[in-house]
């Protein structure tokens, strides 16, 4: 079906204008174009399919493109299922062979790809921690679903390259959230004339993980390989296998938005991409996870290190102030999350992880004081079994403190000041 698809794509960036057969007397009623408008913004979905896919062939339309543009945006950004995803990219398809490059599909590139541009590093350098923290948090939330639908897009040859873009002349009179319009992933000219442009999804892979020392965008690139590692990488490790939907909606497989959970249908059809592609791909998401691997290595350390002053600093004062264990436990937490999303990776790509329980246990053991102790076991000392103590014995030892004043006379008690 999606070699299908993409035929028809294709013929229609070459320039052929009947590859959607239309209806002689279009339909050119105020009411049903603004409704199917208003539907295509907030009601993309496949039970709707059918419907849309007709109306395509059967309103007239034209006059309201750049409407329809702009909301054939909004409506691929609030996407979610599977079934939903399939919707989204048969009816962009009839719209695109319909319509044409020049008249559409360039436009909708433009905003997809404004879509998923990174933000200026700048700008969000001055933004406060807290503020920045959920700006990123809400920026990723809106591309996972978008990545995904660009790449469905350019898998069956609607969306191009970034050089096959434009932007639309509405584009300076939307509202745009204060965000500047013009950060879009830039598409490189290094390249000879004679090499094909980059794909449009490869792109904004470059310009998202390009600059990513934190690697924000690492979930970003979870939801890729979890969602086109066959087609795209070739690799039946992590996908969650190709979407066949129903026309109710159902799919063969579960949803790739956060588990690795559904079994490999259809590896049986080769992947989408040739080997060449494939490879350019595995480039760039090969040097993003030896940078992942480096950053994890750093702070497995750091976390060693910080536990080791915290255990020391429970054996001191037996408390670890509350400010420094929440911020451990804060640390612990997004270190787990960085490892469990770069293993996904590592699989997709067939690469290794770093030996972290050799790290963990040299730290523990090599500068001869008191060692690593974990979080919780040294935290559960104060409550059940003998925690970081030798035997319950020891404990006690150290924590059932006799008081003096039943044990010794007054007289040796008292201070300076009294005995004067």
């Amino acid at each position: 079906i999606a070699g299908e698809l993409r035929d028809l794509n294709q013929r229609a960036w070459a320039g052929e204008t009947n590859v959607l057969p239309v209806q002689g007397s279009l339909d050119s009623s105020m009411k049903k174009n603004t409704a199917f408008i208003k539907r295509l913004r907030t009601a993309i979905n496949a039970a709707g399919q059918a419907v849309f896919l007709q109306e395509i062939c059967t309103l007239s339309l034209h006059k309201y493109l750049s409407e329809i543009i702009s909301a054939c945006f909004e409506g691929l950004t609030k996407l979610k299922t599977p079934g939903e995803i399939a919707a989204g990219v048969e009816i962009v398809s009839a719209l695109h062979q319909r319509f044409g490059p020049d008249e559409f599909t360039k436009m909708l590139g433009w905003f997809v790809g404004r879509g998923l541009a990174t933000p200026d590093r700048a700008q969000l350098k001055a933004l406060a921690q807290d503020v920045r923290e959920r700006e990123e948090k809400e920026r990723i939330s809106r591309q996972r679903i978008l990545l995904r639908v660009a790449t469905e897009l350019w898998l069956v040859g609607v969306l191009r390259s970034l050089e096959d873009i434009a932007r639309p002349e509405e584009a300076n009179k939307l509202k745009d959230s204060g965000k500047p319009v013009e950060t879009l992933p830039k598409a490189k000219t290094t390249r000879s004339d004679s090499a094909d442009p980059e794909p449009f999804p490869l792109e904004v892979l470059k310009d998202m993980l390009g600059h990513d020392r934190e690697h924000v965008n690492l979930p970003l690139v979870v939801i890729f390989v979890k969602s086109f590692a066959w087609d795209i990488l070739a690799s039946k490790s992590t996908q969650d296998g190709r979407k066949t939907v129903a026309e109710d909606g159902s799919t063969a497989t579960t949803s790739a938005t956060d588990e690795v959970d559904g079994d490999a249908n259809g590896t049986e059809d080769p992947p989408l991409c040739p080997p060449d592609m494939q490879q350019r791909f595995r480039n760039i998401l090969s040097r993003y996870f030896q940078d992942v691997k480096a950053h994890i290595v750093r702070d497995q350390k750091h976390l060693s290190a910080q536990g080791r002053r915290n255990a020391e600093a429970y054996v001191k004062s037996g408390e670890v102030f509350e400010d420094r264990q929440t911020n451990f436990e804060k640390l612990t937490k997004s270190h787990e999350k960085l490892v469990s999303n770069a293993q996904i990776l590592a699989d997709a790509l067939g690469e290794d992880m770093p030996d972290l329980s050799e790290k963990e246990s040299n730290n523990a053991g090599g500068d001869g004081g008191i060692g690593l102790v974990k979080t919780g076991e040294y935290l559960r000392g104060q409550g059940e079994g003998a925690g970081i103590w030798e035997d319950e014995e020891e404990r006690r030892f150290y924590e059932n403190l006799i008081d003096l004043k039943d044990r010794v006379p007054g007289i040796l008690l008292e201070d300076g000041k009294k005995k004067k």
